[in-house]
């Protein structure tokens, strides 16, 4: 009776805290980005892989350009941008092509005004119309309704207010209503619907920023929106997940150098922020960032002088992206609570691989698959294990005694 009431009361206490990590965002660590660290590069994603490439890695700038695979938490190298290498380039996504241009080379201490069109599928680069502005670097690119949209940067007069509108049906460039705000570097954007969302920077004026704004791409205006409510910075995350905007890490050089790690995120139609689960790798600037489905990822860039090569899952919800099989699905995990070993069985894929991440999402333990799994090492509490094999993940709750 009482071990069944202590069973009982396990199954209980795993249940409830199960159904809290569901209900609550979390970061996952996945497979850190397979190419040199660096900061400052491009990043898009395009029919659910996600892609970061070039930039800048501590001693010289790059043009390698990488694909990343959720499915198998893999990465892959792509053919690497035709021209010069280069960091604090532009990009946007139209269908299946990224646009990729402007930036920097230190080497020659150029900006470049030039155009690529990346297909992923077919893996080639096309060189396109030269951007209509200056030559131009940290500038910022979004996507709204098949157009592409570059905004602010650093040219030859200082620091922009430009925005500009590319059409790729005409491979042509149009000057578009400038940005009200002060001209800036390092500014952020993501789009939803046909509004694009554009904010934070350091300007002009030695501020770094906080204001957040909208373009309507209708009637070619901006309007003011709640203020971005961390600290002001340049170089920060944005992605969108449906119909909410995510914002955040960065850093700032005025008045002191800091690298920040919170999050938040923005709902359009109350025009409000709230703060979400802080990033769990350090503090960021200059991280590559995209959206695949449901989910958010940031990695890559720079903490403290350091360029980093972590990449991280963000999951609104608490979702690892990845159902839990049963039993009869071909994945069989045993004992729940375990002692110092765990016994895996599985036929639904062919297992490669077993990783054991805690509630934070933070990567404890990764091992080649094997039946009998030595968990001695893990502290009591609740683990998530996952297995990967060729054909995709598979993850299941570990109770540890």
């Amino acid at each position: 009776m009482i071990k069944h009431l202590y069973l009982s009361m396990i199954c209980l206490c795993v249940c409830s805290q199960l159904a809290m990590a569901q209900a609550t965002d979390a970061w996952y660590q996945k497979a850190d980005f397979a190419g040199t660290g660096r900061e400052v590069p491009v990043s898009f994603s395009i029919n659910g892989k996600g892609y970061i490439g070039m930039g800048d890695d501590g001693s010289n700038p790059l043009s390698d350009m990488w694909e990343y695979n959720p499915g198998s938490n893999s990465w892959i190298q792509k053919a690497s941008f035709p021209d010069t290498a280069r960091y604090e380039a532009f990009v946007f996504t139209i269908g299946n092509k990224a646009y990729i241009g402007g930036g920097f080379n230190p080497v020659l201490n150029k900006n470049y005004k030039d155009l690529w069109e990346f297909d992923p599928t077919a893996n080639t680069w096309t060189k396109k119309a030269n951007f209509g502005g200056l030559p131009t670097r940290t500038a910022t690119g979004f996507a709204i309704n098949g157009m592409g949209y570059v905004c602010t940067g650093s040219d030859s007069t200082g620091w922009s207010t430009d925005l500009w509108q590319y059409n790729p049906g005409t491979n042509s460039w149009a000057k578009k209503a400038d940005f009200p705000g002060t001209g800036r570097i390092g500014g952020t954007a993501f789009s939803i619907g046909n509004i694009g969302y554009f904010g934070t920077g350091f300007d002009s004026l030695s501020v770094e920023n906080s204001d957040f704004w909208a373009y309507n791409s209708g009637t070619n205006s901006w309007s003011q929106k709640m203020a971005f409510p961390g600290n002001g910075r340049r170089h920060a995350a944005a992605f969108a997940i449906g119909n909410t905007g995510y914002l955040g890490v960065g850093n700032q050089w005025v008045p002191n150098l800091f690298y920040y790690n919170d999050f938040y995120s923005y709902n359009p139609g109350s025009d409000m922020w709230t703060r979400v689960t802080d990033y769990t790798g350090w503090g960021r600037g200059g991280a590559g960032f995209f959206s695949i489905g449901n989910f958010g990822y940031v990695g890559a860039g720079i903490f403290n002088g350091t360029i980093e090569n972590d990449f991280w899952q963000y999951s609104p919800n608490g979702s690892t992206g990845v159902d839990d099989l049963n039993a009869d699905a071909g994945f069989t995990m045993y004992p729940s609570p375990a002692g110092d070993f765990v016994c895996i069985k599985t036929t639904s894929v062919q297992p490669l691989q077993v990783s054991i991440y805690d509630v934070s999402g933070k990567r404890i333990l990764e091992t080649a698959f094997a039946q009998r799994i030595n968990i001695a090492s893990l502290a009591s509490g609740m683990y998530y294990v996952e297995v990967r094999g060729e054909a995709g993940l598979v993850r299941k709750v570990l109770v540890k005694m």
